[in-house]
């Protein structure tokens, strides 16, 4: 992930930070397989497709009193610690589809088959957060950082799934559920990186 981070209070032995972190992910897979089939003459041709294609979306916002505990002309090496809010978006889609064709002595049809999924997760997070980093100064009031946190909190979660089912025109099923959820999270970062601007 990434972050920006801004001092709006610092005093000799501790200051404090304002933080806003992003990251997402994205991925797109498509799959195609053509296959054929004979038996007692007749040729069956199948043709098989699948699509599948997952994103997350995570931001929080975030309030730390750091320590340092080492100092050097260049930079600092801190610890700390505060409250965080976070939101998180995570959405799935899967399909898949064979359409087959046969021809020979004993048979002369095609059918065809569909099923897909869709996912939606909406996540609100609020937990307390636990940050060891290093930052080097480039300027007198911008920096360069690399942490590690821990997190842990309180989430509150709601979950969308739809799936559906086709078979030639003869047989077609759609389903749609939603769930809401809560729980307790703990989560641990080992690489984060980002820009720490003070006025």
């Amino acid at each position: 992930g990434y972050a920006v981070s801004y001092v709006y209070y610092q005093a000799d032995d501790f200051s404090l930070l304002a933080n806003v972190d992003f990251s997402s992910r994205y991925f797109d897979n498509d799959v195609e397989n053509n296959r054929n089939s004979l038996s007692n003459n007749d040729t069956t041709v199948y043709l098989q497709n699948s699509k599948s294609i997952s994103s997350n979306l995570s931001v929080s916002l975030s309030s730390h009193i750091i320590l340092p505990v080492y100092r050097s002309k260049i930079g600092i090496a801190y610890i700390g610690a505060g409250p965080e809010l976070g939101l998180v978006y995570e959405r799935s889609e899967y399909s898949y589809n064979i359409d087959s064709k046969s021809n020979g002595t004993f048979s002369n049809n095609q059918t065809s088959q569909s099923s897909g999924t869709k996912y939606n997760s909406r996540e609100i997070r609020a937990g307390l957060s636990v940050v060891v980093g290093i930052k080097s100064y480039l300027t007198e009031n911008i920096g360069l950082f690399a942490e590690a946190f821990f997190l842990g909190g309180k989430r509150w979660t709601k979950t969308d799934n739809d799936r559906y089912n086709y078979n030639d025109d003869t047989y077609f099923s759609i389903s749609d559920d939603s769930s809401d959820g809560n729980g307790w999270y703990y989560m641990t970062q080992w690489a984060r990186i980002g820009v720490s601007i003070s006025i």
